[in-house]
């Protein structure tokens, strides 16, 4: 049997008798985050989002551009949306 540990805030609505319930049947176990506790772990979290951020926007630009260049030769206007390929794409350079 697996388990999954989910962590919460205080303040989280996931301390309702429904989600309780579902965390039950799924064999999830939550561990409570108490109050002013989440704010010095945020920190890190910041850092690291940069980091890969910054990793993946050479990325992120060159497929932007080729989006665009295939909307220009189809004539339609540009889609924002990543597809699993650009996202992909943008891990692997992270």
């Amino acid at each position: 049997m697996e388990f999954a540990v989910d962590t919460t805030d205080c303040r989280s609505c996931q301390h309702c008798p429904p989600v309780k319930a579902t965390r039950f049947l799924n064999n999830q176990m939550t561990h409570l985050v108490g109050v002013r506790q989440s704010a010095s772990t945020q920190v890190t979290d910041i850092h690291y989002k940069t980091i890969g951020k910054a990793a993946g926007e050479e990325t992120m630009v060159e497929l932007r551009r080729l989006h665009m260049l295939k909307a220009l030769k189809a004539k339609k206007q540009s889609a924002a949306c990543s597809k699993r390929l650009d996202l992909m794409q943008t891990c692997i350079a992270i």
